[in-house]
């Protein structure tokens, strides 16, 4: 069978359309979540996890019950296993944010100093009455500098795919 073959400005515009239906479906999320930013991967080891979650709680408990966050408590989080470099998170924007929920925020000034003003953090909420306090998961973490002004989180994780979130990473990478 003679198969012609495809033009050129063909591949292009399918090309084209993959981006524009791509960046369509990223909008439509963003309405349907209400948060500026619904799909976001994580970049940093900031919420990893070192060993498995018992022998993890062992070095971590003393800061969480700090807070009055116990290791059954702590359990019934979302992800208490934390989160890797290369997850996904998809993210919604709540009113209602209490401790043990993750969120993603832009930092106040000099909360991070080496951190650019653009980026987002990605930390678990460890007191949210008159203020919200947060800490990333990894034990070499400490409880954020700042407290967070609500009108600064672009929401909370709702669930988490792992690893898919690497060509993002490639993307950040080299600047975009």
């Amino acid at each position: 069978m003679d198969r012609k073959k495809k033009p050129v400005y063909r591949d292009v515009l399918e090309v084209i359309a993959a981006f524009v239906f791509a960046w369509l479906f990223y909008q439509f999320l963003a309405v349907a979540t209400g948060s500026s930013q619904p799909v976001v991967a994580v970049v940093s080891s900031s919420m990893e996890h070192n060993a498995k979650f018992d022998e993890w709680w062992l070095s971590n408990s003393e800061v969480y019950g700090q807070f009055g966050i116990s290791k059954p408590e702590f359990r019934k989080f979302p992800m208490p296993n934390g989160l890797y470099i290369g997850d996904i998170l998809f993210i919604v924007a709540s009113g209602d944010y209490k401790a043990g929920d993750i969120i993603v925020y832009h930092p106040g000034d000099g909360c991070f100093p080496n951190l650019k003003t653009s980026q987002t953090i990605i930390h678990r909420i460890v007191k949210s009455d008159d203020v919200i306090l947060t800490k990333g998961d990894s034990p070499r973490n400490s409880v954020d500098r700042c407290s967070i002004e609500k009108s600064n989180i672009v929401g909370k994780a709702l669930f988490v795919l792992p690893l898919l979130g690497y060509p993002r990473i490639v993307l950040y990478g080299v600047g975009i």
